[in-house]
């Protein structure tokens, strides 16, 4: 079993220890980029994945591993880029639940990489924006407190602002006042803006989207 069919089996058995949401937040674009002497080193796109598979994942990860492969003593997670990836024929990432897709390594640090390219809007442009579609700038994913009641949310959000129209399309979020439903939709926008400044977002409500 090669690196790249065993982390295809441990996410099968990950996937159904976990939440959907979470799965598809925290395991997208992950893979094993090496394995020697007991050790398995998983890459990760960025240090917020890194800490989450550390902290919180380590358990289901480890227990997955050495169900198909009793020798692994040790895991870690590095941030890797398209050029540490695994080359040649075994060379293909993780890119949704149960798929392939190699030419998902184009680019790490810009999720958007595969979107046409449009040119970025001048700072100026984008505060106007902002006020026009009424988003605080302040609401982000990197600020939200994460707590026990709200982390499905937070991570069904994340996922949407990664892979917009494509999953949780359309996203209900429901709880009482003050458990930052306000701060987790805007998050959205400003996750996407930030990668897109061009995108047009508008934060409206459902009575005014309604009429």
């Amino acid at each position: 079993m090669n690196n790249i069919e065993l982390w295809q089996a441990a996410l099968g058995e990950i996937e159904l220890s976990i939440s959907k949401a979470n799965f598809s937040t925290w395991f997208k674009n992950t893979t094993i980029l090496s394995k020697e002497n007991g050790k398995v080193v998983i890459g990760v796109p960025n240090g917020f994945a890194k800490e989450w598979l550390e902290n919180k994942y380590n358990t289901y990860i480890f227990r997955a591993l050495r169900n198909f492969q009793e020798d692994i003593k040790e895991i870690s997670c590095i941030i890797y880029s398209a050029d540490q990836a695994p080359h040649g024929p075994e060379a293909k990432k993780i890119d949704s639940i149960g798929q392939q897709n190699s030419a998902s390594v184009k680019s790490i640090e810009n999720p958007y990489a595969y979107l046409p390219q449009q040119p970025i809007a001048p700072a100026a442009n984008y505060i106007q924006k902002a006020h026009e579609n009424n988003i605080n700038h302040r609401y982000t994913f990197e600020n939200f407190i994460i707590g026990e009641n709200n982390e499905l949310a937070r991570a069904a959000c994340y996922a949407v602002s990664q892979n917009l129209g494509r999953v949780y399309n359309p996203l209900f979020i429901y709880g009482g006042v003050g458990l930052g439903k306000t701060h987790l939709l805007q998050s959205i926008g400003n996750e996407v803006l930030e990668k897109d400044p061009a995108r047009k977002i508008k934060y409206i409500t459902s009575e005014r989207f309604a009429n």
